[in-house]
């Protein structure tokens, strides 16, 4: 922009003389540049809050399945079956997960596949569950296949898996009595669902922090109040290493809760928590910037700069 209202202005110095057409048609130049600029910097900016946004929502995705398989009693379930839960139903889950705001009901569906075929394999299953497992199979069976078909699973591991479930399910149901099953060292959260397993109960979110004092909290409470009130199009002037640089807010991810912010070419220029600019702000290194301050520094450095072009030519 800086170098495009240069040549501008120097194209009027050197060709205007009588003749005031030439500034209808650097005008008419000038916002047909600017618009196609703006349109790129507009679509750069999309691609990259898109994709900011997609990382955003699998990284919740994925801390969301860690939780709610590690809330199973696995430490007593087959060696194959913790593997194909870990790894396979978890990549389901994950996919299912991503679905959940639009569509509540396929992350329901694995949540329940999971309770179900835990139920089916515990220790604490034996004969007398026969007809209650043989009652689950079929639907159990049924589920698995599905959630295996929307990931396109290998086919002749799922093959395999499933001759070694079956073997599973025929020494469960011979079984002559149930077994005690290995208690936790910890208590589980969350609300004990009826198949065995548990349910997460909340959305996972950014690891919980030591508390500050009280005379730490109070100090940062005007700038973390002025950090979290930042809105998406604000811009800002970040110091550091001795340099400046402006570049704009242009969202707010809705799970982590991290600012993303872009320069003026809509290339990413930082990616801050609010407490990072709640201490930025406090220690001066981040600056709020208005638009009549945009507007009063682009034009200082244009003038600068035709001035240094200017004593340049003086001194040639």
């Amino acid at each position: 922009l800086y170098q495009m209202i240069c040549s501008t202005v120097e194209r009027v110095t050197r060709e205007y003389e009588e003749d005031s057409q030439i500034f209808v048609d650097v005008i008419a130049d000038l916002k047909s540049w600017i618009d196609s600029d703006s349109k790129r910097i507009e679509l750069r900016k999309k691609r990259l809050v898109d994709a900011e946004a997609g990382r955003d929502e699998s990284a919740t995705a994925r801390a969301a399945v860690k939780a709610v398989i590690e809330q199973q009693r696995l430490q007593d379930a087959p060696g194959f079956i913790v593997e194909f839960m870990q790894k396979t139903w978890g990549n389901i889950l994950f996919l299912a997960y991503l679905q959940k705001n639009r569509q509540i009901e396929p992350w329901q569906e694995a949540l329940d596949t999971m309770d179900s075929l835990l139920w089916t394999v515990s220790v604490q299953r034996c004969r007398d569950d026969r007809s209650a497992i043989l009652a689950r199979l079929p639907g159990l069976l049924k589920a698995l296949r599905k959630g295996l078909e929307s990931v396109n699973h290998d086919t002749p591991a799922v093959t395999e898996f499933f001759s070694q479930l079956e073997r599973v399910h025929m020494q469960v149901m011979q079984r002559a009595e149930a077994q005690a099953i290995a208690q936790p060292e910890a208590a589980h959260t969350g609300d004990q669902q009826p198949g065995g397993a548990q349910r997460l109960t909340t959305e996972p979110g950014p690891a919980n922090q030591a508390a500050p004092d009280s005379d730490q909290t109070q100090q940062a409470a005007p700038k973390l109040a002025q950090a979290q009130s930042l809105a998406v199009g604000q811009w800002v002037e970040i110091h550091e290493h001795n340099n400046k640089k402006r570049c704009r807010l242009v969202a707010i991810l809705r799970n982590s809760g991290k600012r993303i912010f872009i320069n003026r070419t809509g290339s990413k220029a930082a990616e801050l928590e609010v407490e990072e600019i709640a201490a930025m702000l406090d220690a001066g290194e981040m600056l709020l910037l208005e638009d009549a301050q945009l507007f009063d520094k682009a034009l200082t450095s244009i003038i600068d700069g035709l001035r240094k072009q200017q004593h340049v030519a003086v001194g040639a």
